[in-house]
Order: structure tokens, then sequence, then C-alpha cells
């Protein structure tokens, strides 16, 4: 359950890094 648990936060750390990562994008 822990591992499952990490995946799913790391899978949210993805999400927002892509995120931010946009935003620097669009704000060039």
């Amino acid at each position: 359950v822990d591992m499952n648990y990490d995946s799913e936060q790391i899978d949210q750390n993805d999400e927002d890094v892509d995120l931010a990562k946009e935003r620097e994008l669009l704000a060039t």
C-alpha cells in the first residue's frame, strides 16, 4: 500500500512539473 501511495504521489508531482514547464513556456 505504501509503495502504491508513493507511486501516486510521484505521478501527481510529475503532472505538477509538466504544468510548471508549460507555464514557463507560455510566460516567455
